[in-house]
């Protein structure tokens, strides 16, 4: 009975509703318009987020064409600027044609050489290696061998920059003679390293070379034995700071090969040297056998320190 009667009661409230909804039709419009609504704002809602993001994605796509721009305008800019600044430094590193010569300060210097005869070995030296035209690719030992091999007088030479506007000077060192070696009209200076040449700047060295051997300058075998005249100088250079005395005759004998005499201040006797041995380990025997004789108080006629550690005298 009881469901009965709630079956009848969910039938009338049924019926009620509809009979309401029949009554008012604007319920219905409302409702389904109230659908409608929603769903159209729905879709206008994607539609403006949609446009949103293609004007976001538009402005995020011009922004990275312009960075890009940017730093194709920076990259351009600075190898401009790195192009100009390497050839600004370029031209800063040439060497031209008329460089300054300096001569390097030395005692007892009497007269200046013509240093235009320099500049132009110089430039005759540049002409043979024209990539050297420029400073950082200057071989400073090449080129001061071919100086010297066009001036002997030269000792050593070497490209250096000015304190001025970055200019280029030669700064020359000259030979200084310790020995001259007369034949017939011409003078030959030697200097402590063995380095025979011709035009000299300082004072007349005192030491004369006596040439009893009889051969002239024309003589092919005369003077050019670049060995015999290197062991000349550092014999002499040697003795004359050994405090021994200084050499004050070298004598070329007649009718020897390879002999050298000489005469040491103070001391009446000839030393016999050979050329054909090292003139350090010579030097040494010399002043140990002058030290010896010294210390005994002899005066031989000569002593002969041809051989190698030993010394003779008569």
């Amino acid at each position: 009975m009881a469901q009965l009667i709630r079956f009848l009661w969910r039938r009338l409230r049924r019926g009620r509703r509809r009979a309401n909804l029949a009554d008012n039709p604007a319920a219905t419009v409302f409702r389904r318009g109230r659908a409608l609504v929603g769903d159209g704002a729905s879709r206008g809602g994607q539609v403006a987020n949609s446009t949103a993001a293609g004007r976001l994605s538009s402005l995020r796509l011009k922004l990275h064409h312009l960075r890009a721009k940017r730093r194709a305008i920076l990259g351009a800019l600075l190898a401009t600027l790195l192009v100009a600044g390497g050839l600004v430094w370029l031209i800063g590193q040439f060497i031209p044609q008329s460089v300054g010569v300096t001569l390097e300060y030395q005692s007892g210097l009497l007269s200046r050489p013509d240093t235009a005869r320099y500049a132009d070995s110089l430039n005759a030296y540049f002409a043979l290696n024209p990539t050297e035209r420029f400073m950082f690719n200057v071989n400073q030992p090449n080129m001061q061998a071919w100086l010297i091999q066009q001036n002997s007088e030269i000792k050593t030479a070497k490209l250096e920059r000015t304190s001025s506007k970055g200019s280029v000077r030669l700064v020359v060192a000259l030979r200084d003679p310790v020995v001259v070696w007369r034949l017939g009209g011409e003078q030959l200076y030697i200097d402590a390293s063995g380095v025979v040449f011709k035009n000299n700047y300082f004072a007349q060295p005192a030491l004369t070379v006596n040439d009893q051997s009889g051969i002239t300058a024309k003589d092919p075998t005369a003077i050019t034995s670049g060995r015999f005249l290197g062991f000349l100088g550092q014999l002499v250079a040697n003795l004359n700071h050994a405090g021994v005395g200084a050499v004050n005759e070298v004598i070329i004998p007649a009718g020897v090969t390879r002999e050298v005499d000489i005469r040491l201040q103070g001391r009446s006797y000839v030393i016999k040297a050979y050329s054909g041995r090292d003139a350090y380990s010579q030097a040494a025997d010399i002043i140990s056998a002058v030290r010896y004789l010294d210390a005994h108080k002899l005066n031989p006629q000569y002593v002969d320190v041809r051989v190698a550690g030993k010394a003779f005298y008569k």
